[in-house]
């Protein structure tokens, strides 16, 4: 499970999680590929800061030389990739590349491309939270734009696709 030009790497599945992001509309929706894989102390996805993008498949990683589930340390949901809003820009993050290898992928050079026309402005890709939307409902809900009934119905569509993507049904949580 080590190369000598990636440390520690393992073999591991990643999961796209937003097919129709523009950074990401290119790679499969699932493949299996050798890489260091991080862990972060905390997990952005679980603190809904973030619009995650890609994702690991732990399982795939245990019991391979030094992958365990104590030093995993994450929820088994967690972004590789992932985007997000602030100040009127956005970000583009991912700790994917760790091997010179991911620079001869297409995919891979194809997604850090895309990132920067993103970031830059030049492409729109989307990178919506689900707080960032409930802020909005809310906003426009006390300034009333929005109707009691139709605050309700939004707020219950919301909180269906954060279950959805949650329980990792990702086209359920793409589609409401």
């Amino acid at each position: 499970g080590i190369m000598p030009d990636c440390g520690s790497c393992g073999e591991v599945e990643f999961i796209n999680f937003d097919r129709g992001n523009f950074t990401t509309n290119h790679v499969p929706e699932r493949f299996i590929t050798h890489e260091e894989v991080y862990n972060t102390n905390r997990n952005p996805m679980e603190y809904g800061i973030v619009h995650p993008l890609m994702g690991e498949n732990e399982d795939t990683l245990v019991g391979q030389i030094g992958y365990g589930t104590g030093s995993l340390m994450n929820s088994d949901n967690h972004a590789m990739t992932w985007c997000r809003n602030f100040d009127g820009g956005r970000s583009f993050t991912t700790v994917i590349g760790h091997s010179w290898a991911f620079t001869m992928e297409e995919w891979y050079r194809q997604m850090i491309l895309k990132a920067i026309q993103s970031t830059a402005g030049v492409e729109y890709a989307n990178c919506v939270t689900y707080k960032e939307v409930m802020a909005i409902l809310a906003q426009a809900a006390a300034e009333g734009e929005v109707g009691a009934a139709d605050n309700e119905y939004l707020a219950q569509q919301l909180a269906d696709a954060k279950a959805a993507h949650d329980a990792g049904d990702y086209q359920g949580a793409i589609s409401s």
